[in-house]
């Protein structure tokens, strides 16, 4: 029986309001806490670009300077390219709602071990609970549209980078570039499997894609 002063019930009651397009209570809490991980984040990053930026070589000056000077235009060419595609990518996200901000996630209000209970299911890797499956459901078609709005940020990023691995001429730069790449192709691989187990636990529950 779903009482108020039972928790995991008033979690799910939260996450059956979010699917339904209600707020809960909590979304204020949640809301706040974006701003942290944003400025962490832009410390975490400029304390980064510091270290690189006293670490790294300084470029050398070649004689064949022609031979750099085309690379150096086609690394930004692609790498522009790259930015066009993410910055429509992104406008397009906005635009069709693909994006879902943290507080208002459906699985949001639950716990860390809930939210991999739900996981586990919408990856078809346990039975669905029927007490939680409407809300579960809205929650897979949630995320498969926000797993489609990162597919355009992670090919322009991808391009960007590229872009940059070509136009450099310094050894470790061109090391972190291809690192990156690869990390992007894995994630661009585990993105795809993602939405492609997400589709069929919907084709499952009769949701569609």
């Amino acid at each position: 029986m779903t009482t108020v002063e039972d928790p995991a019930a008033a979690r799910w009651h939260a996450a059956d309001e979010l699917a339904q397009g209600v707020a809960d209570d909590g979304l204020g809490r949640r809301r706040r806490r974006v701003p942290a991980w944003i400025l962490g984040l832009l410390v975490a990053s400029w304390l980064l670009g510091i270290v690189l930026a006293f670490a790294l070589p300084r470029p050398a000056h070649h004689a064949s300077g022609e031979g750099v000077s085309v690379r150096a235009v086609a690394g930004l060419a692609l790498s522009a390219v790259g930015f066009l595609v993410a910055l429509v990518g992104f406008v397009w996200g906005v635009r069709t709602h693909h994006y879902v901000t943290r507080w208002r996630a459906v699985t949001s209000p639950l716990t860390r071990r809930e939210r991999k209970a739900v996981m586990k299911q919408l990856r078809g890797k346990r039975t669905l609970d029927p007490e939680h499956a409407d809300t579960i459901v809205a929650a897979g078609r949630q995320l498969r549209r926000a797993t489609l709005g990162i597919a355009p940020l992670y090919a322009g990023l991808s391009l960007m980078v590229l872009g940059f691995a070509i136009g450099t001429t310094l050894l470790i730069p061109l090391i972190l570039c291809v690192v990156s790449l690869v990390l992007f192709a894995v994630a661009g691989i585990q993105l795809l499997v993602y939405y492609r187990q997400l589709g069929a636990f919907l084709e499952a529950q009769g949701g569609g894609g």
